[in-house]
């Protein structure tokens, strides 16, 4: 993405940027400071996962071989991290010098320069690319002059994503924290999410409050019943209980039509072949509506 934004605003390749070094962790400071990423700070968690045990022991072994990306801080004092969050933290952990592309970027660049380098992990929870494409979006319309909504047309064609799906992403920052977090664990589930996002913060607690005494997460049919409780003013403790005992606990069973179905396939298909191929098909399918 930075490559071509930097053409579509007229910055030459490389232009900000002022030299490699090597820096001490305690020099850099994090994007956003102590922002939260629902008032601009960095969008992307670092976490004490699997990944970053075998990030720590890549790097122990054979040090930052990939430099971050910093810009003079703002306040003249130090630098802030745009990219490289995680080796950042690993180095402190370690006691390591870390090697760094310092850079000038204004804000907007900065912001941009930020999710630039990150969108490209192999692992990103839907809140982090949210807030990302969030962050990107509110920096190119600055950036643009431009209140049309129509930027998210550059941001989808630079990300290889429908506009579609990167305004499905954005408007899933309107959710509370405690429920995109479980959209980040995969127990709300997409669908239901965008249901509820539609929510005031105040019926967004009511919801909270629900799972908090031992509810259960609502499902799409069930998330949508919300949102037209809340719409009509309707959404109570008590009527929030009636959405799920009305409904139960599963979703209404899909049905196929078995003849219309096998008429795609070849004749001599067994029906382990069918099942194995639908199967390998709506995995595609799932993948590209979270990639």
């Amino acid at each position: 993405m930075g490559k071509n934004l930097d053409a579509l605003f007229g910055l030459g390749e490389g232009e900000k940027e002022i030299a490699v070094v090597w820096l001490k962790p305690e020099e850099i400071r994090p994007y956003g400071g102590d922002k939260s990423r629902e008032l601009g700070g960095h969008p992307y968690l670092v976490t004490e996962d699997q990944d970053m045990a075998d990030l720590r022991e890549r790097i122990r072994q054979n040090g930052i071989e990939t430099p971050v990306r910093v810009r003079i801080h703002p306040d003249g004092r130090g630098y802030e991290m745009l990219s490289g969050h995680r080796r950042w933290t690993v180095a402190s952990q370690l006691g390591l010098l870390i090697p760094a592309i310092i850079g000038n970027e204004n804000d907007d660049d900065a912001a941009l320069a930020m999710t630039d380098g990150n969108l490209h992990r192999s692992k990103i929870l839907p809140s982090e690319r949210a807030y990302s494409y969030k962050l990107s979006q509110d920096a190119l319309k600055r950036k643009a002059n431009r209140g049309d909504g129509r930027i998210d047309e550059t941001l989808a064609g630079e990300e290889g994503k429908s506009r579609a799906t990167i305004q499905r992403y954005i408007q899933l920052t309107r959710l509370c924290p405690e429920l995109l977090d479980l959209v980040d664990a995969n127990k709300l589930k997409m669908n239901a999410a965008e249901q509820l996002l539609h929510l005031s913060e105040s019926d967004q607690k009511l919801v909270l409050d629900h799972l908090a005494a031992g509810g259960k997460i609502p499902n799409a049919r069930q998330a949508k019943d919300i949102r037209i409780l809340a719409e009509e003013s309707l959404l109570d403790a008590a009527t929030l209980l009636d959405v799920f005992s009305s409904h139960g606990e599963t979703e209404k069973p899909v049905e196929l039509d078995v003849e219309r179905i096998n008429s795609y396939f070849p004749m001599e298909y067994t029906v382990q072949q069918k099942q194995e191929l639908i199967e390998s098909l709506l995995i595609q399918w799932a993948k590209k509506q979270v990639s």
